[in-house]
């Protein structure tokens, strides 16, 4: 989870990530060194909350950006699975166990939730619902996306990926978004729901 100037949020965000059902979670902090309060809302949660000791921080050196702290994530992570959330974002408590038992049992590199996107009064804006496929390769990515019509959210934040499929591909962030890599080389599943906030200063991958 990326940290820069969100303590408007955070708490909301972590809170959500430390009361997942899924019990063996990493949670890792990349601190970007931001210049409000977040930090100390992610310290106090560490030492206050009984999963507190399931997170990890890591401080950067100099300011990277968000898809700095991406690439800080990849890096870091110590487990099978990786799961980008965004610190103005909410999962609901059973995402993760969901999209793990997909794919702890499915030859995929990512599995995708749907997103509940709401405003800053948790009033539903759109929600967006995938069905229960599987696609692999290019041209069924392809398919699914132009032939079919479908829509997906080309994002990191709403999809469990194997981490083996970031080693893979030799993948690093450093735009805004991530189509090519996810068109080309994956084989996807979609499945289940985050919370999206929407704000208009809002960045994601």
């Amino acid at each position: 989870m990326p940290i820069y100037n969100v303590e408007q949020y955070i708490e909301r965000a972590l809170l959500s990530a430390l009361n997942q059902t899924y019990q063996n979670l990493e949670i890792l902090i990349v601190d970007d060194l931001g210049h409000d309060n977040s930090m100390n809302i992610v310290y106090q949660l560490k030492h206050t909350h009984p999963r507190g000791n399931c997170i990890r921080i890591i401080t950067h050196k100099k300011n990277l950006g968000l898809g700095g702290t991406r690439n800080t994530a990849i890096e870091s992570a110590q487990g099978k699975y990786l799961y980008f959330m965004d610190s103005d974002d909410a999962i609901v408590p059973d995402c993760i166990e969901t999209l793990y038992n997909i794919i702890s049992q499915e030859k995929v590199d990512f599995v995708a939730a749907g997103i509940n996107q709401i405003d800053e009064n948790e009033n539903s804006l759109k929600i967006t619902n995938y069905p229960n496929i599987t696609r692999k390769g290019k041209l069924c990515m392809a398919q699914y996306f132009y032939e079919e019509k479908n829509d997906i959210w080309v994002t990191t934040w709403n999809k469990l990926y194997n981490l083996s499929f970031f080693k893979r591909i030799s993948y690093s962030f450093f735009g805004t978004c991530v189509p090519r890599r996810h068109s080309n080389a994956c084989h996807a599943r979609f499945k289940y729901q985050i919370i999206y906030l929407n704000q208009p200063n809002n960045i994601s991958l």
